[in-house]
């Protein structure tokens, strides 16, 4: 398996390993390991394992999962300390940078087809949708700055799953 299959299989599925928005922190971390922060406000809590962020709000004292995203972008500096352990073990080596062409292609394989989904608030991102899932492909559609290595015009910027989506 492939970096590329792990992006399709997010978008088709809306699952990181095992683990989708019904799962709890503990499902979460058991899916993705232990090597991951959690950032608690009042009611929320982001838990950031690197390439993949979840979010969880305390509802009647029990910790809901309302979204999660891949953050691709953050690949630029490196994989390492960024792709959890369990997902590099099963999908291989993750490249720095990843273009939506290729990732169309590879969810189109799949039999998935992603719409364009850009209104009003999409700026420096088109925003493409599996309407199956509700996952959001955001891909870079303007560069303030082309020299800076990161992600360019055409590389996706984060796959993004919530509650509300869908």
């Amino acid at each position: 398996m492939s970096d590329m299959d792990f992006y399709a299989q997010v978008i088709v599925t809306g699952r990181v390993m095992g683990a989708s928005l019904a799962s709890s922190p503990e499902q979460w971390a058991q899916e993705l390991g232990a090597n991951y922060v959690d950032a608690r406000r009042k009611a929320l809590m982001r838990r950031d394992f690197g390439l993949v962020e979840v979010s969880f709000q305390r509802v009647r004292g029990v910790w809901e999962c309302f979204g999660m995203a891949i953050q691709v972008h953050r690949l630029v500096g490196g994989r390492d300390g960024v792709v959890p352990a369990p997902v590099g073990a099963r999908f291989g080596d993750f490249g720095p940078l990843v273009l939506f062409a290729t990732l169309d292609d590879v969810v189109a394989r799949a039999g998935h087809h992603l719409e364009n989904d850009n209104d009003e608030t999409t700026s420096h991102h088109d925003r493409f949708v599996l309407p199956e899932t509700g996952a959001h492909v955001h891909v870079v559609s303007q560069v303030d700055d082309p020299d800076s290595g990161g992600p360019q015009v055409g590389h996706v910027w984060s796959i993004q799953l919530s509650a509300s989506a869908g």
